[in-house]
């Protein structure tokens, strides 16, 4: 099975540093490294089946999005890439912050 090349965009980044801030300081360290290496690997999952992940037209043409626990990895493919554009927590206005 064909491995799409993984690309994180900025904001895709700073969600992960906050989702990781804001576990380490309200469980721990470990919590905090166990629940990324969660989403990394669903990241990882997505880049060999992007197909996997629902389909989010309605918020913006062409991203799909995968659950992680409490939280969605909004991304978009082409035949080569996998884009992670947000990973949002599930009670956030997700239309609002896909569009920033």
């Amino acid at each position: 099975m064909k491995k799409l090349k993984i690309i994180l965009r900025e904001q895709a980044m700073n969600d992960l540093e906050e989702i990781w801030l804001y576990t380490y300081e309200a469980w721990s360290l470990e919590q905090a490294d166990r629940y990324h290496k969660l989403i990394f690997n669903e990241i990882e999952f997505l880049s060999t089946r992007p197909e996997h992940g629902k389909n989010q037209n309605h918020l913006r043409k062409g991203y799909r999005s995968s659950q992680v626990k409490a939280h969605l990895i909004f991304y978009r493919c082409s035949d080569s890439e996998i884009e992670i554009v947000r990973i949002l927590h599930e009670n956030m206005d997700i239309p609002n912050r896909l569009h920033e």
